[in-house]
């Protein structure tokens, strides 16, 4: 099993893109055991996101983690506190699919679910092929039946069969 933490970088309160990528530190809830120390994190394209993925063993384990910055920013911005809990995903990768209906906002997409509209106000960051080097978009529409996504403000690309993205659930 693995998890994914994914974070994006701020200061002032914007998206920011540090020199050096973060670390994250993890540790174990239930032992206190420290499994990643000074972790580099990598960066998603050329935006301020940044993720890390480690192996955690199984199902049902509860994680504390801290990311830390460049000592140029503030405290408050330098240090980044959460817990990540292996049950319950909050990001979900999948990829694009071929289809001569794909536009720039509306793209079909190895997703399945039951729930219409499931991933509404989620971001949709792609993570290969040449979406890589956009921003995030908010996903506005989800087809069950179909897999098709719809996005806004919308790719300057339709996406490539085979594109990876992260749905990140705020």
């Amino acid at each position: 099993m693995a998890l994914t933490v994914t974070m994006l970088a701020t200061a002032s309160g914007r998206p920011y893109t540090p020199s050096t990528p973060p670390t994250i530190d993890i540790w174990r809830v239930s032992d206190g055991v420290q499994v990643v120390t000074a972790g580099a994190m990598s960066q998603v394209g050329i935006t301020s996101f940044f993720y890390y993925s480690f192996a955690s063993g199984n199902y049902g384990i509860s994680y504390v983690y801290t990311v830390t910055g460049e000592a140029s920013l503030t405290p408050s911005e330098r240090f980044k506190y959460g817990s990540i809990y292996q049950e319950v995903p909050d990001r979900i990768f999948a990829n694009a699919v071929s289809n001569a209906g794909n536009t720039v906002n509306t793209f079909q997409t190895n997703l399945t679910g039951t729930v219409t509209n499931l991933y509404i106000n989620s971001l949709l960051l792609f993570t290969t092929g040449l979406q890589a080097q956009t921003s995030p978009q908010q996903v506005t529409a989800f087809n069950t039946s179909t897999g098709f996504i719809t996005v806004t403000p919308g790719l300057p690309l339709v996406p490539s069969a085979g594109d990876q993205f992260v749905l990140i659930d705020f």
